[in-house]
């Protein structure tokens, strides 16, 4: 069902906005309490609200020129399509994907390998509104053991035509959401880890 959505998100022409500069992804929710909306962060292969954003340059690179930053996690948008990849200097890039359980997740650096079933395109940033697919339900789902730092999910359909939060259980909290982008500087890191 993943393959359903893409297909109609990247059959509206609209939507499609490829951008040559980095953004940022902000969680817009109604029930946030602050002023300004949390930044996703890359984090273990996944993607976090509230878990600092990990990052890497080695020293090979470090003793030659200056690594970006890293401290933040930054997109750039792969075109027509709606490929979307971290903003990265790193040798072959890191694509971002949905994995068949509908968690948001990054390849790891050096690698394209991306499981089979997954879904790899459709994450297109509309031009008016700056949102991320519209047509995509977005979900953060707390962790049981810590309340305060939430993982990024998708909506998705089984196999048996149920509807499914992957990130939901009995002992946490899931919240919709829509991702937003703005624009950043520069390149956000070396490689996300």
């Amino acid at each position: 069902m993943l393959r359903l959505y893409a297909f109609i998100a990247s059959a509206s022409g609209v939507l499609a906005a490829p951008s040559p500069a980095g953004f940022e992804l902000h969680a817009y929710y109604t029930n946030y309490p602050g002023l300004g909306a949390p930044a996703i962060n890359a984090s273990g292969g996944s993607f976090w609200i509230h878990k600092p954003t990990q990052s890497y340059c080695p020293d090979s690179v470090a003793n030659i020129t200056t690594c970006p930053l890293g401290n933040g996690t930054s997109f750039v948008a792969g075109g027509q399509a709606g490929t979307l990849f971290m903003n990265t200097e790193v040798p072959g890039g890191q694509q971002v994907y949905v994995a068949p359980n509908g968690l948001l997740k990054y390849t790891v650096p050096h690698s394209g390998n991306i499981p089979e079933g997954s879904l790899t395109t459709g994450l297109i940033v509309n031009a008016t509104t700056a949102q991320l697919n519209r047509y995509y339900t977005f979900w953060m789902c707390n962790l049981p053991e810590d309340s305060n730092v939430w993982q990024v999910w998708l909506q998705y359909e089984d196999e048996k035509g149920s509807i499914r939060i992957g990130g939901q259980g009995d002992k946490n909290a899931c919240t919709r959401f829509v991702l937003i982008s703005e624009p950043v500087q520069g390149i956000g890191a070396w490689e996300y880890l």
